[in-house]
């Protein structure tokens, strides 16, 4: 268990380096349920996995996942740890990396009864990670869902044979018909025409996790997760119920939900924006006042970034907009973010008393914003000024979302230094924003707590650039984070 972008990922990329020199074998490692964030942790943990000893395997194309070419080459792996266990260094570990969605989990599932089919897997150590464990990877309460396992009783049907034939254990079988047990001895009594539940009804993600974990005989079960609320409360008996439970401490420069929202600074970070800006929006399509303040205050952000030349150093500078979880929301936002910038940049270049006008505007968005709570060395605005129409024009916008596509795209944060992202779900759960300065939320909340709290992307490790943090939500949200 580890906080909002605290640095779980890294905790993974230590846990997987630490499995094979601990003698693990294959490692699979189930990443989200959204493209771009199963892409970015392929990319940081193969980065973090380099040189000789990894078999590392990522398919994102399911019609080329080659069953019978994954099984050889896999075994080969494994012949290498059999011929010469002390040569660790050199032995290869099959890292394999898949989203989670059910169709990629049985894949995975087919391969590993494959494998079993053509080599003894009982020696083998296998580690199974679930990154964002408590996201639907447990089974949900769904009307719609009607695939439990029954099974009707006959005459010479005991408990241990019932079990025996379903491979399941006593105390679960216990457990699923606990209507029919006795009172007083707990023991479950079968009569011939009973209808016993093998299987629960269960969601297509939880089925497909235990099918996987039914084909891998040897193996150890670890998930990740910031929302450990739903994992925790599930039955004892469920699968996924956690034997045990760590809590991964962040390091010290990490600025989560209580450091922005305490009450002695949250008025520094944290900007409300009202209920009425945004019925005139949805109505009128006037922009709220507060969207062209804080497109001001990202804009002296990436100013003062120029200024001290971070964007020769790799470093990034981030806008977050999430509306909505409607695409034609992101859409409707992204417009109305490129209509501002490019009219700013219009008024800017005529350098008449317009521009003078704007430069007023943002010198005003500078004094009360940015500098009266700056607690370093701040740039003159006269130095800034002169980068502002430059951080205009060289600020990229991008909609995360699959609109137009089959999936989120990527964002390449190499070639990027300033970027505004309008997105909803593909920038929530789990998902890394580079240099994230300004967080736009103008989307209401949920009844589900655990999800309100996966869109906190602020969090992170942003001490360093603390001061131009902002926070611009709904009351709500505010009351919600507070």
């Amino acid at each position: 268990i580890g906080y909002i972008q605290s640095g779980k990922t890294a905790s993974m990329e230590g846990l997987i380096s630490l499995a094979k020199d601990n003698g693990f074998q294959i490692i699979i490692l189930l990443s989200g349920v959204v493209s771009n964030l199963t892409k970015q942790t392929v990319d940081r943990v193969f980065t973090s996995t380099p040189g000789a000893g990894w078999n590392k395997i990522y398919e994102k194309d399911l019609s080329k996942f080659d069953i019978e070419g994954l099984t050889s080459d896999i075994i080969r792996c494994l012949k290498g740890y059999e011929n010469t266990p002390e040569d660790y260094m050199r032995n290869e570990t099959s890292l394999i990396i898949q989203m989670k969605n059910k169709t990629r989990i049985n894949k995975l599932t087919d391969l590993f009864n494959n494998l079993n089919s053509r080599y003894d897997l009982s020696k083998v150590s296998c580690l199974i990670i679930d990154d964002e464990g408590d996201q639907h990877s447990l089974s949900a309460v769904n009307p719609r869902i009607d695939n439990q396992t029954i099974h009707i009783a006959g005459k010479e049907d005991t408990v241990e044979s019932i079990c025996e034939k379903y491979i399941i254990s006593e105390d679960e079988l216990i457990y699923l018909n606990r209507d029919k047990t006795s009172e007083e001895s707990g023991n479950l009594h079968i009569k011939p025409g009973d209808s016993l539940i093998i299987e629960r009804a269960e969601s297509p993600i939880h089925r497909a996790l235990r099918e996987l974990r039914k084909s891998i005989p040897n193996h150890s079960f670890l998930s990740y997760t910031a929302t450990p609320q739903a994992s925790l409360i599930i039955p004892v008996i469920d699968f996924l119920s956690p034997k045990f439970a760590i809590i991964l401490r962040p390091g010290e420069d990490y600025t989560g939900v209580n450091y922005f929202f305490d009450q002695n600074v949250i008025s520094n970070y944290t900007r409300v924006i009202p209920s009425e800006e945004l019925h005139t929006y949805s109505q009128e399509r006037i922009i709220p006042e507060t969207l062209h303040t804080a497109l001001k205050e990202f804009i002296i952000g990436v100013s003062i970034g120029y200024y001290h030349k971070e964007d020769f150093d790799g470093k990034n500078r981030t806008m977050m907009i999430t509306p909505s979880q409607k695409v034609s929301e992101h859409y409707k936002y992204l417009n109305s973010v490129r209509e501002i910038l490019e009219n700013w940049s219009e008024i800017l270049e005529m350098d008449n008393s317009d521009s003078e006008d704007l430069y007023e505007d943002f010198y005003r968005v500078y004094l009360e914003n940015i500098k009266k709570n700056y607690s370093s060395n701040i740039p003159e605005y006269d130095d800034l000024k002169k980068l502002i129409l430059k951080a205009l024009q060289l600020t990229k916008l991008q909609e995360i979302n699959a609109r137009g596509q089959t999936r989120i795209p990527s964002i390449n944060w190499d070639n990027n230094y300033s970027l505004i992202l309008v997105g909803g779900i593909g920038l929530e759960r789990g998902y890394t924003v580079e240099g994230l300065t300004i967080t736009y939320m103008s989307r209401p909340t949920s009844s589900q707590q655990d999800t309100v709290q996966q869109r906190a992307r602020f969090a992170g490790y942003r001490k360093k650039y603390k001061d131009l943090v902002k926070i611009y939500l709904t009351d709500d949200l505010k009351d919600f984070y507070r």
